[in-house]
């Protein structure tokens, strides 16, 4: 049976980050079938943007439809995205320097006012789908996102981040609770790796750095937090999104958002 177009949505700013971003989608479509649609939100010459989209869609050597809209990035990304019922948006970064954030407030916004997972890829980056990091607390974000990217990748390692003061003295209950969780989804149970550490950015950064750990992509669930909520509480997904040397995809549930009381008190 053919598999289901995977509808991809990427963004261009027409400068050096395009490179990454066109490599990502041409693996991508390489893997499976996809229906792309190349999106400038336009910032200088109709005619001259217009010409360059062209031909970044032409050297994309996978057939493309292109759209120039105007508007605010992340207002205009989310209306097209919303249009064509997007499965996934691609976006382009600068590189990171010395593990400081390149992720400016147009990709915040556009991260979290999108419906669809999104993959972000810095520049200089290839993606590979041959293994991805997955971070797993066993919150439902965590399970959908080990699902999404288990179609797309050839394998996975779920990384638990442990709570040095609580955590380490119970790996093996924690990665059987993985295990149950997984089984319990009708999905593979991959290889788990536990690592100590408060903060699970950092510890899905370090894992993605192990020469052992092999890994081409990392993966991460969220729940979609507003703006405040983000301030309040951070976001490992954001942190990811700025720092990481290697694409991160990040997935929710379609149009799922919650503010400060939800991220607080919801499961």
């Amino acid at each position: 049976m053919t598999p289901v177009a995977l509808r991809v949505v990427a963004t261009l700013a027409l400068d050096h980050r395009d490179e990454a971003v066109l490599g990502a989608v041409a693996a991508l479509a390489a893997r499976r079938p996809c229906e792309v649609t190349l999106l400038h939100v336009l910032g200088r010459d109709r005619a001259a943007a217009a010409a360059a989209l062209e031909a970044r869609a032409a050297s994309l050597g996978v057939s493309a439809a292109v759209r120039l809209v105007v508007g605010a990035v992340d207002e205009a990304a989310t209306a097209v995205l919303a249009e064509l019922g997007a499965d996934l948006l691609v976006v382009g970064r600068s590189a990171a320097a010395e593990g400081a954030s390149a992720w400016g407030p147009h990709g915040r916004a556009l991260l979290r006012a999108a419906g669809c997972p999104v993959l972000i890829v810095p520049a200089g980056a290839s993606v590979g789908f041959r293994r991805a990091a997955v971070g797993m607390d066993l919150s439902t974000s965590a399970l959908d996102t080990l699902a999404f990217v288990g179609d797309l990748c050839d394998e996975l390692v779920c990384v638990v981040a442990l709570d040095p003061e609580g955590d380490e003295g119970n790996v093996a209950g924690i990665e059987a609770n993985v295990r149950e969780a997984v089984a319990a989804r009708g999905l593979p149970v991959p290889e788990i790796l536990t690592r100590a550490g408060a903060a699970p950015a950092d510890v899905l950064l370090a894992v993605s750095s192990e020469s052992g750990a092999d890994v081409e992509l990392i993966a991460v669930g969220t729940r979609g937090l507003s703006a405040l909520a983000v301030a309040f509480l951070g976001s490992t997904a954001e942190r990811l999104a700025g720092r990481s040397p290697l694409p991160v995809l990040v997935v929710r549930r379609r149009g799922e958002s919650r503010g400060l009381l939800g991220a607080l008190f919801g499961p």
